[in-house]
């Protein structure tokens, strides 16, 4: 039976905690062939005289690790729509490693992948790389293979899972990132604004200096449902579609104008997590 490499789970669980729009998509092999096989499998499927590109290089043709599979595939929810911005993100991170030897994808065989609707492979093959054209469904989710030598090795998918997240060389020991770590980053990503839109616009029982109690309105509650509902209007009419960059840019702006128009001024340490909040509001642009 093969066996999947535990490192290789954790660098996919790592990419779709902090990327909303990514999906596990398979590690298992759905045809016949190619890295998502392990090698005894492959040889019983193909025979042990074949040239399956899996099993050309002495790195893949080792006598250990024959029993784990060597291929990953992520796919990204709205490339499956025709908006390849977020997996061209990935695609041109993986590119500027591949372009820059950067010795990070060591251990790495290929990634096929998509920049701007274009399908392209990188191949880290020491000595040998290249890019080529894969298949169309590489349009909308990215393949990671590894060669057999190191596919149990976690050092190459903190690599990996570092060039993807856009951390640079040297810019951090993210081998010491947890899965429980990514639960959190992903929890607070995605349920943020889902709690800024459910505060509540009027807050009763406030106590006076006297003892008597009353209520107060609270405005910029109101303001940011109001925000949220507009959002939603916005971009199911006019089909907004900005880059990520772009909604940030805009999402700060409206978080400091939003809140400028509240009476009573909100603490500074509060408008990072406003700001994170509106940003999530563009990005998502659903109702309340």
């Amino acid at each position: 039976m093969a066996r999947r490499s535990p490192g290789m789970v954790r660098m996919a669980n790592r990419v779709i905690a902090a990327e909303p729009k990514a999906r596990f998509a398979g590690i298992e092999p759905s045809t016949s062939g190619g890295y998502h096989w392990d090698v005894l499998g492959l040889l019983a499927d193909r025979g042990p005289n074949t040239t399956d590109y899996s099993y050309r290089n002495a790195m893949d043709r080792v006598s250990y690790n024959r029993d784990v599979h060597r291929g990953l595939d992520i796919s990204f929810t709205d490339a499956m729509n025709g908006n390849y911005a977020t997996i061209s993100k990935y695609g041109r991170r993986v590119e500027r490693a591949w372009v820059e030897d950067d010795p990070r994808t060591w251990g790495w065989r290929e990634v096929l992948i998509c920049i701007d609707g274009v399908p392209v492979g990188f191949d880290f093959t020491p000595g040998n790389k290249y890019k080529r054209t894969p298949d169309r469904s590489h349009l909308y989710h990215g393949h990671f293979s590894v060669f057999t030598m190191h596919v149990m090795d976690d050092r190459i998918y903190n690599n990996m899972g570092d060039i993807l997240l856009g951390v640079p060389l040297g810019g951090g020991n993210m081998a010491e990132f947890t899965d429980r770590h990514a639960e959190q980053i992903h929890n607070a990503d995605t349920y943020l604004w889902r709690g800024l839109t459910q505060l509540d616009t009027v807050i009763d029982n406030i106590k006076t200096g006297g003892g008597s109690t009353g209520s107060v309105d609270n405005l910029f509650a109101r303001l940011f449902r109001q925000l949220v509902a507009d959002m939603a209007v916005l971009k199911a009419s006019a089909g907004l579609v900005l880059s990520d960059e772009q909604l940030d840019a805009l999402g700060d702006i409206v978080a400091e104008k939003l809140v400028a128009r509240v009476d009573n001024p909100l603490s500074e340490d509060d408008l990072p997590t406003i700001k994170q909040g509106v940003r999530e509001v563009l990005r998502e642009g659903t109702g309340v």
